[in-house]
């Protein structure tokens, strides 16, 4: 008898340790994602303030064959002159989705040279996009003063001229999107430094 009801109380506390197990784990990978998702909007932040800030021009409806090639097209491309250096050189900041493996990134490719423009680095700055197609894919949208509607980018900012980069990260998985109900989207907007 006394065997039974240890046995008994064994499989009690067990699935209660089981159920906790499984809940606080399924919270930590969520929090990762969270994090990770975070991180990726800082970083994105973080470049795309610079660039939009030190921009001459500012284009949405090309690439630069000698910067980032012809594909994939390219979200928005910043130049501007790096007057710092003898002879001054021109600098290129081209964003653009691309899509390694399974993974959909946000990278940004920089290129700089005083003649010909060559690449110099290409790095990610926003991994686990949400799938193509939809609402959800990144994009670009411009205004001509910070209190503008939000259109076409002009090809030359003025001072007050204003960025805003929307992206959408879904780093959960299926099922746990589907438990939660949501993705991981955000709004990065830039106005061009004053000269």
């Amino acid at each position: 008898m006394e065997l039974l009801v240890c046995l008994v109380i064994i499989t009690v506390v067990m699935t209660a340790l089981a159920t906790t197990f499984y809940a606080s784990t399924k919270a930590i990978t969520g929090s990762g994602y969270r994090m990770a998702n975070t991180h990726d909007g800082q970083v994105a932040a973080s470049w795309f303030l610079s660039d939009m800030q030190s921009s001459d021009t500012v284009d949405t409806s090309a690439t630069d064959a000698s910067c980032n090639g012809a594909t994939p097209a390219a979200l928005i491309r910043f130049t501007w002159i790096g007057w710092d250096q003898t002879p001054p050189i021109k600098k290129i900041a081209v964003y653009r989705v691309v899509t390694t493996g399974t993974e959909r990134q946000l990278v940004r490719d920089y290129c700089e040279g005083p003649g010909v423009v060559a690449l110099v680095n290409t790095i990610v700055i926003a991994h686990n996009l949400a799938p193509s197609g939809g609402a959800s894919d990144p994009s670009v949208k411009c205004a001509a003063t910070a209190n503008g509607a939000l259109a076409a980018c002009p090809s030359t900012p003025t001072k007050e001229a204003l960025a805003q980069l929307t992206a959408t990260a879904q780093s959960m998985a299926a099922d746990d999107i589907a438990a939660n109900g949501t993705t991981y989207s955000y709004v990065i907007r830039a106005v061009r430094r004053e000269t």
